[in-house]
């Protein structure tokens, strides 16, 4: 599978710990995301949106998405899109979402490299354990974190920070994601962002947050954190 399938932990003697984002790094949660904002919308008498008109509205939380897509800054519309919108997504969060293609290979190395892995989400925390516990099965996560109501959201570091120390890597992590979000959420933790092209932000978004390693697919991850290629 790879050039590195004889990766020991003992041939990283610190391997670094790798934080993920979850929608738009690890996995395609689109088609998902906005079948559940749509079915939200149609509840209140708002118009659909299209996959590309939400796709840059996802990261900073359900409330902000919702509030985005529906297009009112109103929280009792919101309030009463969210019970409908967590009814459809949980019963539908894994119709279509799928782990983006070569992020299993990813995680075989980074796992045979000794590098502990965690996810770290501003989706409720719910969905996240439940995606990753699909999804993710196959590999050794020391923690799996989304939102949890009255938390702060990423790119307050303190849930990056707390993950570190769980990892014992307090400087040591690189830290994944799509969005400016997560690159920001890096640095105020003192970690090293890498950012993904192949979400649901922008490459101009993620550089103008201070990125400055940059993944254009899955296959430079570990090329990026350990020096390992992937054929």
């Amino acid at each position: 599978m790879t050039q590195d399938q004889g990766l020991r932990p003992q041939d990283f003697p610190r391997s670094p710990g790798v934080i993920f984002d979850l929608d738009g790094t690890l996995a395609d949660t689109l088609n998902d995301i906005t079948a559940s904002v749509n079915h939200a919308l149609a509840a209140v008498g708002r118009p659909p949106r299209p996959r590309d008109v939400i796709r840059p509205m996802i990261g900073e939380g359900v409330r902000v998405l919702l509030a985005r897509a529906a297009e009112r800054d109103d929280p009792q519309l919101i309030d009463r899109m969210l019970p409908v919108y967590r009814a459809h997504y949980h019963a539908h969060a894994l119709d279509q979402t799928r782990l983006y293609p070569g992020i299993d290979e990813v995680l075989n190395v980074l796992v045979a490299g000794g590098c502990p892995l965690a996810v770290l989400s501003n989706k409720p925390h719910d969905f996240t354990v439940e995606i990753c516990r699909v999804l993710l099965a196959p590999w050794p996560f020391v923690a799996i974190d989304g939102h949890r109501e009255g938390d702060a959201r990423k790119p307050d570091p303190a849930a990056a920070i707390a993950l570190a120390q769980r990892m014992a890597r307090r400087h040591e992590v690189f830290f994944v994601g799509d969005s400016g979000i997560d690159v920001r959420t890096a640095l105020a933790a003192g970690m090293t962002p890498i950012g993904v092209t192949w979400g649901f932000r922008s490459l101009d978004e993620i550089q103008a947050a201070g990125a400055q390693l940059i993944a254009h697919a899955p296959s430079d991850l570990p090329r990026l954190i350990l020096g390992a290629t992937i054929l």
